[in-house]
């Protein structure tokens, strides 16, 4: 083996030993701060780009509560409401049906009151009353200025329920909508549950930061470990540093750390997202990156080190192997030979790329999001610039053309199939592929794209190269059948697809895609399987429409009189109008609901038990469920066959159920007797053991004894949690004399002991 001591000097060898150390080091240092950047202006792109993705999410739940408040308001029973001074109890709880379907409409809704200053009164969807009897008062003094219209309020707590505080955030609008402060006549509070906000909150992967959602004065409407003090400075002085900025990212110190904080502003509400990430966190990756190419770069330097000193008595092979290796990993040409004693260091290296390549990966993965976010914003009206939306169009791989648009709505059929939600979305995801490989088949025909907008609904935009509107709608037509029997064929499923109008600006893509979603409400009359075009819907007469409406009041009496035939008949007479009229799914709602309530009604009135009246709940969620209108006469049909049973039965029995009240009322009030039993009340009621027993049955659906358990538990449990009654003492007031008898009762029936539920309250308070 040849030296270099044989060829070179041994300054020669000093001195290139040295230079290789430098190009080591600066090789090192450069690569590092590349890698770092790159990575920190992704995660920048991705957390904003998620942060305002959530905002958007957000908005639209929140105008949508306040668009379907607006409408309320322009109604005629709200200004009858509102200008009359007199009490019109028809017009007041038709009034009061109305917010109760809303409340029912919306999860996030947690009560709605409107005050009116002529007659000093509140109506609710749960009371009507003076508003000086009103339990909540406190939202009326946060009015804002008198030249708002409307205003938000902070998290503030109301009691509906004794016992039962909620937290809410409150929309306060003026009545009418748009007046002179001297000319408005009364208020409309919306409260929205608090827990809303965390919802959404909780979709931020919060394990390494902190969101917070604050009003415009930095008070917290939610946040993540409220138990913690909260950063009220901090944040108001955030708020100081963003002014003006709608959305953005900003580095500094928070809470003594550095720290990222992402943040974006909801215009709506004048609230503002901040999500907070100590540096320390956000860096891991980061250092372990930098950990890595240290240690890469001091077993180099070792290395080089050793080579300068064993140079005279080592042959050079071994590092121009690692230079080779060196170049090869930089995209340099790959040699044949390889060296033996540097393996280790090249393992590491070859790990340190691949490591990155996997980071790099994971970033790159937030396009789907982007897409996702892109795609919403066009359909909602956020972007309406063909040229500002082009760049972000070209980063996500979706090809438009500048004129000339179609939406089409896609929604599955038949979701009780399939109750997981997952599975849906896997449809979806596939439905979505589906509809941009067909819809952009043809080179030089239209392009489009498609988005899921939610669980069983997906959006296609459609574009063409001509201006030829009668001709795009047929292609749209054409495309939407090829998309319908492509998923029945291959994904054994059925789709509805209601096709907007066409459009020859980008902007008014959005006014296609409301469009379509209002053509989706005819798929009840229109029926499953189909395409659904405006040239199919028919507008129907208000004189028609108000003459199905008024046919509500024969049906119900029908009910009333126990008529079964009449009302059958009648209902079969509304729903062949309904069909007539083509009416849309929200007026086919309404009807069913007034004869739902009003049916419900005739049975209440006769003096149902709270308990016995499961078959008049009803709210909007429920008619999700239905695929087409035969499914709601069947529906509708047997309420009305149940309740008019009920009715039948009720009048036979009204003497037992004299009887059985009276018994019901004598245990409520002896209880507590120890002597208590099923023969001492019928020898009581002069009858026999049997006939109680199977009329108690009937009636309660239980038995006696689990029903005088139960009467004797909810007792003792009160006893418990509103005195400081020894256990034993409750047991003898709750007719028990032996305490083993009355701890195990009371532990089988509670799940834990007296104490340990009493223990339990007390730290819960």
């Amino acid at each position: 083996m040849v030296k270099l001591t044989d060829k070179f000097p041994n300054r020669f060898v000093t001195l290139f030993g040295f230079l290789f150390l430098a190009i080591i080091i600066v090789t090192s240092a450069i690569a590092y701060y590349s890698s770092i950047r790159q990575m920190e202006r992704m995660v920048e792109a991705s957390n904003s780009e998620l942060l305002s993705q959530l905002n958007r999410r957000l908005e639209l739940s929140l105008t949508e509560i306040d668009k379907t408040v607006i409408t309320l308001l322009r109604s005629v029973d709200a200004r009858g409401f509102f200008y009359e001074d007199s009490d019109n109890p028809r017009q007041t709880l038709q009034l009061q049906t109305q917010l109760i379907n809303m409340v029912n409409s919306y999860s996030n809704l947690q009560s709605i009151y409107l005050y009116s200053k002529r007659g000093n009164k509140i109506l609710s969807d749960t009371i009507y009353t003076d508003a000086d009897q009103f339990y909540d008062l406190d939202w009326i003094p946060m009015w804002g200025a008198d030249d708002e219209y409307y205003a938000w309020t902070n998290l503030r707590p109301i009691t509906e329920q004794p016992g039962i505080t909620k937290e809410v955030i409150t929309l306060i609008r003026s009545f009418p909508l748009t007046t002179k402060p001297e000319d408005r006549v009364g208020l409309v509070a919306v409260n929205l549950k608090a827990s809303m906000l965390n919802e959404i909150v909780g979709d931020l992967e919060l394990e390494d930061g902190h969101a917070y959602i604050v009003d415009g004065k930095g008070s917290p409407l939610t946040g993540i470990n409220r138990d913690e003090a909260y950063p009220e400075a901090e944040i108001v002085r955030l708020l100081k540093e963003t002014e003006g900025a709608s959305s953005g990212f900003w580095k500094g110190t928070f809470a003594g750390d550095k720290s990222w904080v992402f943040y974006c502003a909801l215009e709506y509400t004048g609230w503002k997202w901040f999500y907070v990430v100590p540096e320390s966190k956000v860096g891991k990756t980061f250092a372990a990156i930098r950990n890595l190419l240290l240690l890469i770069a001091a077993v180099m330097s070792a290395v080089a080190a050793a080579g300068v000193v064993l140079a005279n008595r080592l042959s050079y092979g071994p590092l121009e192997a690692f230079i080779r290796k060196i170049d090869s990993r930089m995209g340099g040409s790959v040699s044949k030979e390889a060296g033996t004693d540097i393996s280790q260091l090249e393992s590491k290296f070859e790990a340190f790329v691949s490591n990155y390549s996997v980071v790099e990966q994971k970033l790159r993965e937030t396009v789907p999001a982007m897409k996702l976010r892109t795609l919403l914003d066009v359909l909602t009206g956020s972007k309406t610039v063909y040229a500002q939306s082009l760049p972000y169009f070209e980063r996500v791989g979706v090809k438009l053309y500048e004129t000339n648009y179609t939406v089409m709505l896609i929604e599955f059929d038949h979701r009780r199939r399939i109750g997981n939600l997952e599975e849906w979305n896997l449809y979806s995801f596939g439905l979505c592929n589906v509809a941009e490989e067909l819809v952009n088949a043809d080179p030089g025909g239209c392009q489009g794209t498609a988005v899921q907008v939610s669980a069983t609904q997906s959006a296609a935009i459609l574009s063409f190269p001509d201006s030829d509107s009668r001709a795009n709608q047929l292609s749209a037509m054409t495309l939407a059948e090829s998309i319908r029997k492509y998923i029945d064929e291959h994904f054994k499923q059925t789709v509805t697809i209601a096709i907007g109008r066409h459009y020859p600006d980008f902007g008014s893509i959005r006014i296609s895609y409301r469009e379509a979603v209002e053509l989706l409400k005819y798929k009840w009359v229109a029926g499953t399987n189909t395409v659904i075009t405006w040239e199919e819907i028919q507008e129907y007469s208000g004189t028609q429409y108000m003459k199905i409406y008024g046919m509500i009041d024969k049906l119900t009496e029908a009910v009333r009189t126990t008529d079964l035939g009449a009302a059958t008949q009648l209902l079969d007479q509304m729903f062949a109008g309904m069909v007539k009229l083509n009416l849309n799914e929200d007026k086919i709602r309404h009807i069913c609901q007034q004869i739902l309530f009003k049916a419900s009604q005739i049975y209440t009135n006769t003096g149902a038990e709270a308990d016995d009246q499961e078959h008049g709940d009803f709210t909007l969620s429920e008619f999700d469920t239905f695929e087409s209108m035969e499914e709601i006469r069947q529906m509708l049909r047997q309420r009305m066959e149940d309740i008019i049973a009920r009715l039948t039965v009720k009048r036979s029995n009204k003497d037992k159920n004299e009887l059985i009240d009276n018994v019901l009322a004598y245990i409520a009030a002896h209880y507590s007797s120890s002597e208590l039993s099923q023969n001492q009340l019928a020898h009581i009621f002069d009858i026999s053991p049997s006939y109680l027993s199977r009329m108690f049955k009937e009636h309660t659906s239980i038995n006696f004894l689990n029903y005088l358990i139960d009467v004797r538990m909810k007792e003792a449990k009160t006893l418990l949690l509103q005195s400081q009654l020894h256990v034993q003492d409750i047991a003898l007031r709750v007719g028990y004399t032996n305490l083993s008898s009355f701890l195990r009762i009371f532990k089988k029936y509670y799940g834990m002991t007296p104490s340990e539920l009493r223990n339990a309250a007390s730290k819960e308070e």
